[in-house]
């Protein structure tokens, strides 16, 4: 997926996590919203189905292809966004229900991930402190030394020659992070009213039938 590095919740005058104000943000916006979840639901679809595909061909029996399908999973969360990055280095602890091949690959996860452009950062950093980098630094790295799902770090020396690492957020991520919580919340919602009308229509069944057996 193409990063994007606007941030229109941040745009949209939201600087902290609000659900409410999230919700009635993407009911104004509702193409951004369809967006990210086409271009998050269409991947994982087609993931779901090559891997079917597999398991019905017995393919999946090959360990060489099954590796293939692990690795795929892990590249497919990290184009995803930090959300399915989380998700997966949570999976990636449970031994108990993760078979030891995705396994290995989801552990990836929990290491070195891809960064984002440097010059941004530095954009990112400036806009940040109020001012140019050489007003506070005497050099600093556009290469980051480490990167995670959230941010990433740059190696700098400041003025006065003292070395420290800068952690810059990774733009954008309101947006990765809110349509896919608010997807989550909404299914997990519709799920519960599911189960509820379920629960009462087997339950005016019960009584029905009680009330048809014979004393």
């Amino acid at each position: 997926m193409k990063e994007d590095f606007t941030d229109f919740i941040e745009v949209s005058g939201l600087l902290n996590y609000d659900p409410d104000t999230i919700s009635k943000i993407y009911k104004k916006n509702p193409k951004r919203l369809l967006k990210r979840l086409w271009q998050t639901l269409i991947p994982i679809f087609a993931y779901i189905f090559s891997v079917g595909w597999d398991k019905l061909t017995g393919r999946l029996k090959n360990e060489q292809q099954a590796r293939f399908r692990a690795r795929e999973l892990t590249n497919l969360l990290v184009e995803l966004g930090p959300a399915f990055v989380k998700a997966g280095q949570a999976l990636s602890t449970r031994p108990d229900i993760i078979p030891g091949i995705l396994l290995e690959e989801l552990s990836e996860l929990q290491d070195q991930l891809p960064g984002f452009d440097g010059n941004k950062a530095m954009e990112l950093i400036e806009e940040d402190l109020g001012c140019k980098i050489n007003e506070i630094f005497l050099e600093i790295d556009k290469e980051p030394i480490s990167a995670a799902s959230l941010g990433q770090v740059h190696k700098a020396k400041l003025k006065n020659e003292e070395i420290v690492a800068i952690k810059v957020q990774r733009p954008g991520l309101r947006e990765q992070i809110s349509p896919t919580i608010l997807a989550v919340a909404t299914i997990l919602v519709a799920i519960s009213i599911a189960l509820l009308v379920t629960l009462e229509l087997l339950r005016r069944r019960s009584e029905r039938l009680r009330g048809l057996s014979p004393a």
